[in-house]
């Protein structure tokens, strides 16, 4: 049975025991007289949360909480030693560097295998040279077993760490490596010095004819001045073995795990865990900090498009404290409630970043690097250090460069007034970032968009190790560039007048360069240019940007399916490429399915009295209900699908997605098609898949929170709650709410998997590409294997996570005005949960800032009550003055026409106007005439348009905005 942990009243595990034993060895350790210390450990993740003071960095991650600690702490059932490396016997070297048998060290008996390799890569030795050795078997049945283990001691001086890649080679019916070499192949990061134990489940790879094991080292150059020139790796005790591995495929969660966010839950927010077969009825939630169990729930069993599930719901607990989850004899590990429970892996995410920083030197991660890595233009040319490393391999782009630093910049002004250490430090960071986009341009639409460097340089330019790449002058990266320069100048010019002028010159430049390059006005590049054009509208006031990105925002919105599809399951709201509509938009895997929602919500926030506005809105609710509709599929997870496919679409242009064409083989079409068919029938060749069709590269966690981004964006305009809960859902897939039970954020919660990151070590907060799938199939998929891309750190889907931040991870605040020289009684009550918040405002009291959950709120004072939707992360100020109450429904008479009522209650005289989408109405603007207590019904009937679309009707009062409520019949997906 798979090992569980057992915790004593903290975060830092100390023991292991069977599932049967780990509750209520938990309780009695928390009952112990170690209570208060325990205690304080139990607050170590909510005191880092809450403080002042900036992490130090580069972070630690309790290691004790990894998936190497578990995997290594299994039982192990059955092995059988491969070779005890007393002799050379069917081993081989590969590449560069010198083989021997050494009595130097030994894990058991006289001798190890060693390696000795070179720390500077050879000249002329190719962009990943590497050097190994390969142990040749005789076409052996390894089928009984499922574990590879093996001691690998590496010494490599003053190096911080060594890295080493295990490859299996199958010869049997099913081969290994796979068609793009990437089965078949484990990476791990050695600590230098010791003895380590390597171990490998390979449950999942075929093994009944294996030929061979190689082990390899990449040689990528020396991250520190002062490594040795030649290290060695000594190879002792090769042996397979049985244990019980881990969950890897499947919708189904692990046995005897509960499924939950690690990270915690927010306050306010749906908070569930999920869990497989059991025979129990009920469900405990237990304080930690009291010792009381706060509820007892029923086990919900529940089922879905992929499989069966019981479910524990508790979202009705909005107590902050430190929580366990019990069923039986299974309980989970300690997680938060809390208004801040995200804001930990924010700090993480930018520990991420800084030790990616490129150029500047980070202890125990790398010197000051890349000072000979330069773009060339013509006669010019750039030294292009900084910024930041994009992946495990040293990567820079403007891809993910630019979207981070206007993530960055924006969480930045959003926790200004609640969080100004984290805040400062965000926009330090951003700056980093900033500054390699504005060094890296020639200042005529040619930059520096792409470099794969691939290792670590000497810093003198003009010797073989040297890297130049070509500046390009692209449209799309020039209004990427813009776009993260004028997000900065909106923060510094309250911080940095003077940078923040340059950024506008540096914007408007680029912008301008862009729009000379566009030709087809696609969606993607669509997105963009109106997110800077509005951003530029905001800062300089040029109505330029403003008529272009309203002409902009027309192409996005004839690129939508705003018709319900005639498939079997109809669907409306995605987007195609362009308004030809011959190819569904998606990327694969750097995505930017946030851009066109984020560019329609700027235009309704900035032109809310504008004749398009219904028309922008409408295209946003149309997605948002899009988004909302293929995720019930995949309840209870809420996993975001990635996207619709046609079986024959492999024929137009652009399928493949970034550098997926070059990794598909020769039967892409064949397996284009096969991919396709595994996900959910639509109807007419149409298919949902929940991950993408792809090939070579796989993960999908940048794909996922990009779209969690652009459903939080349009749930926070149009003020809806499950949205806001579905975008927070894809983070605790992350986080552990996954079919896996493992975080997998490094550093992050438990179980985090190691990433490959063979140039820069472990790196806490680091994400990797993310969740994949094996060969055609439409199922998660999540093997002990490390190696690229899918566990591979890439900036992209980090980017994305900062980026969702500031919608979903903060409580809402509400400003209760003075009295004056009266006194206040205010009483919330969220209507679904119950929750209740009384505040007194006594007389004469000046005005206040109070925290409120997220939710449905009846507020009550001076004897009258109103209703509101309080959103994460929003400021409300609570007019007490103003009585209006209102709310708006909608019926269809019996002669098809479709009645809506707007019931007010107030006093003096109020203006609504209804604004509707596919919708003839007989008139807009109605008024209430003066209230005086009274509640007053004004209706509007309206016709409909096309009856092959939905209808979305807005009601305004007095032109605010800020106040609007909306109704829609959006169906689809059944």
């Amino acid at each position: 049975m798979k090992s569980h942990y057992c915790f004593f009243s903290g975060y830092q595990r100390i023991g292991r025991t069977s599932p049967d034993r780990c509750f209520s060895s938990f309780i009695s350790c928390y009952k112990s007289a170690s209570w208060l210390f325990g205690f304080l450990l139990l607050n170590i993740s909510a005191a880092l949360s809450q403080s002042t003071q900036i992490p130090q960095m580069p972070m630690q991650a309790l290691r004790e909480n990894s998936l190497e600690t578990s995997w290594l702490n299994k039982e192990v059932y059955e092995s059988l030693l491969l070779d005890n490396m007393e002799d050379l016997d069917n081993w081989a070297k590969n590449g560069v560097g010198e083989m021997s048998l050494t009595d130097e060290r030994a894990k058991k008996g006289k001798t190890s295998v060693r390696l000795k390799f070179p720390a500077n890569r050879p000249p002329d030795s190719g962009p990943y040279p590497n050097t190994g050795i390969r142990k040749t078997f005789n076409n052996e049945n390894w089928s009984e077993y499922n574990r590879i283990s093996l001691w690998v001691y590496p010494e490599l001086e003053n190096a911080g760490f060594v890295t080493l890649a295990i490859m299996l080679n199958n010869e049997g019916e099913t081969r290994v490596p796979d068609v793009y070499g990437r089965t078949g192949r484990h990476d791990v990061i050695l600590e230098n010095g010791k003895w380590n134990n390597v171990v490998w489940e390979i449950p999942f790879l075929s093994r009944d004819k294996v030929t061979s094991l190689s082990f390899v080292h990449i040689i990528s150059g020396k991250e520190f001045r002062g490594i040795a020139d030649y290290g060695y790796l000594d190879f002792d005790l090769l042996e397979l073995q049985k244990v019980d591995p881990d969950h890897y495929e499947g919708w189904d969660v692990a046995p005897g795990r509960i499924a939950f966010s690690h990270s915690g839950y927010q306050t306010g927010g749906r908070k569930t865990a999920i869990m497989g077969d059991t025979e129990e009825k009920e469900f405990s939630l237990i304080h930690i900090e009291s010792g009381r169990t706060l509820l007892t729930g029923p086990v919900q069993k529940t089922e879905s498009y992929i499989n069966q599930f019981n479910v524990l719901d508790f979202s009705q607990v909005n107590q902050e404290g430190t929580y366990i989850l019990n069923v039986g004899n299974i309980s989970t590990l300690p997680f938060r409630i809390g208004d801040d429970v995200w804001k930990e892996s924010i700090w993480k995410s930018v520990n991420y970043w800084y030790c990616q920083r490129c150029g500047q030197a980070i202890d125990g991660v790398h010197d000051a690097c890349h000072q000979d890595v330069t773009v060339r233009h013509d006669s010019l040319q750039i030294v292009v250090n900084g910024g930041w490393h994009d992946a495990g391999d040293l990567t820079q782009m403007i891809y993910n460069t630019a979207p981070a630093v206007y993530a960055m910049f924006s969480l930045a002004d959003h926790t200004r007034s609640t969080d100004r250490t984290l805040s400062d430090r965000l926009v330090e960071e951003a700056l980093w970032g900033l500054d390699w986009i504005l060094k890296t341009r020639f200042g005529n639409g040619y930059r520096h968009n792409f470099g794969g460097i691939g290792r670590w340089t000497d810093g003198i330019i003009g010797n073989e190790d040297d890297l130049s790449f070509t500046a390009q002058k692209l449209p799309f990266e020039n209004f990427l560039s813009a776009s993260a320069a004028a997000r900065a100048a909106l923060t510094l010019r309250h911080i940095d007048p003077v940078k923040a002028d340059y950024c506008v010159r540096v914007a408007t430049e680029d912008w301008e360069w862009a729009v000379e390059g566009m030709t087809i006005p696609e969606v993607e590049i669509c997105g963009e240019a109106v997110i800077t054009s509005m951003n530029l509208f905001k800062l300089t006031g040029d109505e330029k940007f403003a008529r272009k990105a309203i002409e902009w925002a027309e192409a996005i919105m004839e690129s939508q399916q705003q018709n319900y599809t005639p498939w079997k399951i109809p669907f409306a709201g995605f987007f195609y490429r362009n308004a030809d509509k011959l190819q569904i938009l998606r990327y694969n895997p750097i995505a930017q399915d946030q851009a066109p929602i984020m560019a329609l919500e700027k235009l309704c926030m900035e032109f809310p009295h504008h004749e398009q506005w219904i028309n922008w809105y409408s295209a946003i609710a149309l997605h948002a209900e899009y988004l909302k509709a293929t995720s019930r599929f995949s309840e209870p997870y809420g996993m975001i699908p990635q996207s619709i496919f046609h079986i024959d679409e492999q024929h137009t242009r652009s399928l493949y997605g970034l550098q997926q064409s070059s990794l598909a083989g020769k039967d892409r079409d064949a397996s284009y098609r096969q991919q396709v068919m595994s996900g959910m029938e639509l109807g007419n060749g149409y298919y949902l898949r929940f991950f993408p069709v792809w090939f070579g590269h796989r993960g999908n966690f940048g794909i996922q929170l990009a779209q969690a981004k652009a459903l939080a964006v349009a749930s926070g305009l149009r003020n809806d709650l499950d949205g806001i809960n579905l975008s927070r859902m894809q983070l605790e897939w992350i986080t552990g709410k996954n079919p896996f039970a493992q975080s997998t954020m490094w550093g992050e919660g438990y179980d985090f998997s190691p990433l490959y990151t063979p140039s820069s070590g472990h790196i806490v907060g680091g994400l990797p590409v993310g969740i994949q799938t094996a060969e055609n199939r439409d199922l998660p998929f999540w093997p002990a294997s490390i190696l690229y891309n899918y566990k591979e750190i890439w900036s992209n889907p980090s980017a994305r996570w900062l980026w969702l931040m500031e919608d979903v991870a903060f409580p809402s605040r509400v400003e209760i005005p003075g009295t004056g020289t009266g006194e206040l009684d205010i009483r919330f009550v969220e209507i679904n949960t119950g929750y209740e918040r009384e505040l007194f405002i006594p007389a004469g009291q000046d005005a206040s800032m109070v925290q409120i959950p997220e939710g449905n709120y009846k507020i009550s004072y001076n004897g009258k009550t109103k209703e509101t939707v309080l959103m994460p992360g929003k400021v409300y100020a609570l007019d007490t003055g103003n009585k209006l109450s209102y709310s708006l429904s909608y019926e269809t008479t019996d002669q098809g026409l479709i009645r809506f009522t707007v019931k007010a209650e107030g006093t003096g005289n109020v203006e609504f106007e209804l604004r509707g989408w596919n919708l003839e109405l007989n008139e807009r603007v109605k008024d209430t005439g003066i209230m005086d207590g009274k509640t007053i019904n004004l209706v509007w009937e309206a016709s409909l348009i096309d009856p092959g679309k939905p209808w979305v009707a807005v009601s305004v009062p007095d032109g605010k905005i800020s106040q609007m409520k909306e109704v829609n019949n959006i169906k689809m997906g059944k």
